[in-house]
């Protein structure tokens, strides 16, 4: 699996990428939490 920054994600629509970066923010919601991950070039939400 390939790792991509942040700012190319667009380029991988509905393909399977590795992102590596620090956590920004955690928000619950029920049965849902969204992840904000943050690297050197910008910011991604994730629902897990």
């Amino acid at each position: 699996m390939k790792r991509v920054l942040v700012n190319n994600l667009i380029d991988y629509m509905n393909k399977k990428v590795k992102i590596s970066g620090w956590i920004y923010r955690i928000r619950k919601l029920k049965s849902i939490s969204f992840i904000v991950i943050r690297d050197r070039t910008g910011l991604v939400q994730c629902v897990a």
